[in-house]
């Protein structure tokens, strides 16, 4: 009978993604890398305060406004991704998705990839997402983001 990892890594292989098993941790510390840069994005997420404009929250971390809301009075796709994480880590999921639809589900997705990643890592397996199905996933998911960040360009209506 295979043990509960086996099995977890079974239902997780596929057509999505590829496990390799490595000789040390050292081969794979990438992935903790990966897990750490998510830490320190839902801390300091965590920690910033939701625009009530929608946007604009990354200020609070000393960034500039962003150039194309400043000079076209549009957001760019982008604009209001911060806001939307930020809102997502206190549940206030309807304002999320007011501030940017896309942010929940990247956050969920993010949460997903690092903890795989620190899965991976603590199993000395390397995670590769370098598939055919996931490169399509991807790609659909880009050309959403940026259809949805054209559309809102062009209709932008000031609040």
């Amino acid at each position: 009978m295979p043990s509960r990892a086996e099995a977890l890594r079974s239902a997780l292989r596929g057509p999505w993604l590829a496990f390799t098993p490595v000789a040390t941790r050292r081969e794979v510390w990438p992935q903790l890398a990966l897990f750490l840069a998510w830490l320190a994005g839902t801390l300091l997420g965590a920690w910033i305060v939701p625009s009530p404009r929608g946007h604009g929250s990354h200020e609070q971390l000393g960034l500039p406004a962003c150039s194309v809301m400043a000079l076209l009075h549009r957001p760019c796709p982008g604009c209001g991704l911060t806001t939307s994480v930020s809102a997502t880590l206190r549940g206030r999921l309807a304002e999320a998705f007011r501030a940017h639809p896309f942010g929940p589900p990247l956050y969920a997705l993010a949460t997903f990839g690092a903890a795989l990643a620190l899965w991976g890592w603590s199993r000395r397996l390397r995670v590769s997402v370098d598939t055919p199905p996931m490169n399509a996933l991807v790609a659909a998911v880009l050309g959403a983001f940026l259809l949805y960040g054209a559309a809102r360009f062009v209709l932008w209506l000031p609040r």
